[in-house]
C-alpha cells in the first residue's frame, strides 16, 4: 500500500515539472493533467469538474485592465449544474 504521504509528494513534484496543474475549488485541490491553457466548469450540485477550452468563451479583452498590472495567463471558474445534475432538476 502507498502511503499518502508518497501520494501528495508525487502530485507535487508533477505539478513541480509542469505534468499536471493544480486547481483549487471550494476548498478542494484538483490535479489536472491537461496543463494547456483552459478554463473550468463546476457543477454547483455535484462538484465535478469539467475542462473548457478556452476558444469557446471567444476574446475576452483582459488587456485592458485599468492600471500598470500584466496579465501573463489567466483561469475562469463557471459555476452551474452538470448535464447530469440538469437531468435531476426539472426546475434547472
Amino acid at each position: 500500500m502507498t502511503s499518502r504521504a508518497t501520494v501528495y509528494n508525487t502530485l507535487n513534484w508533477l505539478k513541480g515539472v509542469g505534468m499536471v496543474k493544480e486547481v483549487f475549488e471550494g476548498g478542494v485541490v484538483h490535479f489536472d493533467p491537461n496543463t494547456s491553457e483552459h478554463h473550468h466548469f463546476v457543477c454547483r450540485e455535484c462538484g465535478k469538474v469539467e475542462d473548457v477550452e478556452g476558444q469557446l468563451l471567444g476574446d475576452l479583452h483582459l488587456d485592458v485592465l485599468p492600471g500598470a498590472q500584466k496579465i501573463e495567463n489567466f483561469e475562469l471558474i463557471l459555476r452551474g449544474l452538470c448535464v447530469d445534475c440538469r437531468g435531476k432538476d426539472c426546475s434547472a
